[in-house]
């Protein structure tokens, strides 16, 4: 949500351009990052409070003597790898446009939102609680992959999962 304070401040402030330049156009490139930043910020909530833990101390019985030691080893690796992604993404989405008008404030914050929302709707889709299921006898990397291929079948997974590879992005 910093991105969209930061927006936020920086129209509030009045240093927005008064005229459209095509720098004012909200690209794809443009949309696509602001709606990861949406998803990656509701992926970096999830791990904070907890909530996604459990979906792998299923999957951690082989590879750990104890589901806490690889569980924390897990949410360690996913909050840096998050926070980098998320970072990656905010920076192309401030150094893409120097000067904000509105309407490319508002297309921003609707992205943001909605990759928010397809985010929370994946993790709690009844399509990713099957996923768990399934995949939840395999060994680690074999169930990361099964869920990220299960998960597929949800509308919603399969958009925010777009996230989690920012080399769509020009730089």
């Amino acid at each position: 949500m910093r991105v969209a304070a930061l927006i936020a401040a920086v129209v509030s402030l009045g240093i927005v351009s008064s005229r459209g330049t095509i720098a004012d156009e909200a690209d794809d490139q443009y949309l696509y990052a602001s709606y990861c930043v949406g998803t990656l910020n509701e992926q970096l909530a999830a791990l904070r409070d907890g909530s996604v833990e459990a979906i792998f101390a299923p999957f951690c019985r082989e590879d750990y003597p104890t589901d806490t030691g690889c569980t924390a080893t897990i949410l360690r690796y996913l909050q840096k790898t998050t926070t980098e992604r998320r970072q990656r993404f905010a920076s192309y989405i401030l150094a893409r446009n120097p000067s904000i008008s509105g309407q490319l404030v508002d297309a921003a914050l609707i992205a943001i939102q909605r990759g928010n929302q397809d985010s929370r709707e994946c993790r709690l889709s009844a399509i990713n609680v099957q996923c768990r299921q399934t995949c939840g006898s395999s060994p680690l990397d074999s169930a990361m992959q099964c869920l990220a291929k299960c998960g597929q079948a949800s509308p919603e997974c399969a958009r925010s999962s777009r996230c989690q590879e920012p080399d769509d992005l020009p730089f």
